[in-house]
């Protein structure tokens, strides 16, 4: 699938934080990310499929309020142009796959990523040092009720390095190859690692085993000292603690006499 790109095209070597969305999720959780990783001091990129000559404008204030808060980190923003039928066969179901299917291309750009959802807060700072024995790290759990062991592996943090490009292309050609169905990027995930568990040239990490003081590295119930807090389906909306967070963080970001956040994501929502 080819596609045009727009902003940023990194060519640094960087340890990153990746996230990738459509424009509606940009408005809406992009800011509390970027405010997260300006406090956790971990640089991020974020690629947007189709966004509009309007969102190109309004990045350039997230950017500079982003370095504001922490100059020490990096922030970069792409697009792509996108009229795939892939994309109108679900649009939604393309987004959320968008990050794997796009892997490839920016994983020769930096050394090392971790793949999250842009909806996440990174609560601490990112040490890559800690995978450093790992070529790729996925989260692995219980399947989900009647769902079968395809939903073994969540999507919701992703590790990979240089040397994991096989399994990130293998990754990405399966989504591209397959219908635009929901979970359709938890089942490739389970599918690419039965294949490679096995090949002993390509390390591998469990995210769902690893503890920090005792703490989970990503989690959907929120919990003070984890590492990173993903708002996972409704709670995203529903729960206090996330969403008291996620207004917090994107306030912090975005506070500007000239750029009312509250406000002007909310319109971009109604659209």
């Amino acid at each position: 699938m080819e596609v045009d790109f727009v902003g940023d095209i990194p060519s640094h070597r960087d340890d990153v934080i990746f996230a990738s969305c459509d424009e509606k999720y940009f408005y809406d959780h992009a800011p509390a990310l970027i405010a997260s990783c300006c406090h956790s001091e971990n640089s991020l990129h974020i690629h947007i499929v189709n966004p509009s000559d309007e969102v190109w404008a309004d990045t350039v204030i997230f950017k500079e309020k982003a370095e504001v808060i922490n100059p020490n980190i990096s922030l970069t923003i792409s697009g792509e142009v996108n009229n795939s039928e892939l994309l109108k066969e679900n649009p939604r179901t393309y987004y959320a796959c968008n990050r794997f299917i796009m892997l490839p291309t920016f994983l020769q750009q930096f050394k090392r990523m971790l793949v999250v959802d842009i909806d996440c807060f990174l609560m601490k700072h990112i040490d890559f040092d800690t995978f450093e024995n790992a070529d790729i790290g996925i989260f692995l759990r219980e399947p989900l009720p009647n769902m079968g062991p395809q939903t073994s592996v969540a999507a919701g943090a992703f590790y990979a390095s240089e040397d994991g490009m096989p399994f990130v292309q293998a990754l990405s050609s399966t989504l591209l190859g397959n219908k635009m169905d929901w979970f359709v990027d938890q089942v490739a995930l389970w599918q690419i690692y039965q294949h490679f568990k096995d090949n002993k040239e390509i390390k591998f990490m469990d995210l769902g085993a690893f503890r920090d003081h005792d703490k989970s590295f990503m989690d959907w119930e929120f919990v003070e000292g984890s590492t990173i807090w993903t708002g996972k389906g409704p709670r995203k909306y529903e729960n206090t603690i996330y969403v008291n967070k996620k207004n917090e963080l994107t306030d912090n970001l975005l506070k500007s006499d000239i750029f009312k956040p509250k406000q002007y994501i909310g319109e971009r929502n109604k659209k």
